[in-house]
């Protein structure tokens, strides 16, 4: 397993206090359970619990044991501490502090800003249906087949493994037996595919088959082959509730870039723009 040093969670609680700070509003608080008290401050489990969904997925499982949270816990009792002694040594009244503390309020407004003016983007059903009918060409299946196969060096073995699957020899038992090829394994099974992905003669071949049938011997630039058709999906349309949240996501990224520069284009009309070369 994985073990962080106590610098390396410093760090990493760091970040993801700082990453977490507009995301603060969000959060629903349910049942607490009062882990500690720093000067009267109350340290939750519901505190542990948000910063540990900040943390890095890997590190969020090396902390997520009652010894993790506890370091968390531990961490988060450090950070307060700090906070307090900032505010005692009149920390957050230093000119540094309130230029930076500015800067974070002003990107956090604008990103607030930007939220605001988008949120009445929705996407209804009655748009999601039109778009598929519209588009269905977009959602087309196909034509795929699974099929097995044995693959040999030469015609003549070929043509005997043939004659012996012919009498009643099972197909995979013949693909384990003599087959050159890694899908042996699996007695001869290739999967599912589709028109492109073989060389011409062995699909032109494949594709021919009914399910079950068995080739000839067809032969291609790795050697001999025998074929045999296990299934076949028909070319389709993919099924609106199968491609809707994929629709919705478009159509809703399509509006929100629409009102972006529409809003900014009422803006520019609003506000002076100026663009300076930069030349003194």
């Amino acid at each position: 397993m994985i073990r962080y040093s106590k610098h390396f969670l410093f760090l990493a609680i760091a970040c993801a206090l700082l990453l977490s700070t507009t995301a603060l509003a969000d959060e629903t608080i349910e049942e607490e359970t009062v882990l500690a008290r720093v000067n009267g401050h109350e340290i939750t489990t519901a505190d542990v619990d948000f910063l540990l969904s900040r943390l890095d997925p890997q590190m969020a499982v090396q902390f997520a044991t009652p010894d993790g949270r506890k370091r968390i816990l531990e961490e988060l009792i450090n950070q307060h501490l700090f906070y307090l002694w900032a505010i005692d040594e009149g920390l957050d009244q230093e000119e540094e502090f309130l230029e930076q503390l500015e800067r974070v309020r002003v990107d956090m407004l604008k990103q607030y800003a930007i939220e605001t003016a988008l949120r009445a983007v929705e996407v209804s059903e009655e748009e999601i249906a039109s778009h598929y009918e519209e588009n269905r060409h977009r959602y087309t299946l196909a034509e795929k087949i699974q099929a097995s196969h044995i693959l040999v060096e030469d015609e003549g073995s070929a043509m005997d493994i043939l004659a012996l699957i012919d009498e009643g020899l099972p197909f995979a038992d013949a693909a384990r037996e003599y087959s050159q090829c890694p899908s042996r394994e699996r007695g001869g099974d290739l999967g599912m595919f589709q028109r492109g992905q073989m060389v011409p003669e062995f699909e032109e071949a494949a594709f021919a088959l009914g399910v079950g049938e068995v080739s000839n011997v067809v032969e291609t630039q790795f050697g001999f082959h025998i074929i045999k058709l296990v299934d076949r999906q028909s070319e389709g349309i993919r099924p609106l509730d199968e491609v809707r949240v994929e629709i919705e996501r478009e159509l809703q990224s399509d509006k929100l870039e629409r009102l972006y520069y529409q809003t900014l284009d009422n803006l520019k009309e609003r506000y002076n723009v100026e663009f300076l070369d930069g030349k003194d």
